[in-house]
């Protein structure tokens, strides 16, 4: 199953889902714009190594879909409530944008941690 394209019904149909879970995958694959990587499914409230292991096997991800962020047209709310980006993080995205258009080069600098950058690079645009 296509995890970024199925609805619940469909969650619920994998082994090891009920509608408790299928909410919180949808809730969090709608807070990230989609998912890039299977590997965050284990970012999910509750989620367990098993449960995990369990859907892994069953899923797949079509990374074509991502809903991707301006971030020179944004605004700082929107912006704030995508999982990776934190306050801090938001305030300093805001006095960077008062300096001018935000590249990725730029972006990368103030982020300031490199997994932090790969995770988050996929869902920016520029």
């Amino acid at each position: 199953m296509e995890l970024n394209s199925a609805d619940s019904l469909a969650l619920i149909e994998l082994k090891g889902i009920g509608p408790a879970y299928a909410k919180r995958i949808l809730k969090y694959r709608n807070l990230l714009g989609g998912f890039t990587s299977i590997q965050q499914v284990k970012e999910i409230y509750g989620m367990t190594d098993d449960l995990y292991q369990l859907i892994a096997s069953q899923c797949t991800i079509n990374s074509s879909s991502i809903k991707k962020i301006n971030i020179n047209t944004v605004d700082f709310k929107a912006l704030n409530k995508h999982p990776y980006i934190d306050y801090e993080l938001t305030k300093r995205i805001f006095i960077l944008k008062k300096n001018g258009k935000i590249t990725e080069e730029n972006i990368a600098e103030i982020i300031e941690d490199d997994q932090l950058t790969t995770k988050i690079k996929p869902y920016l645009e520029y």
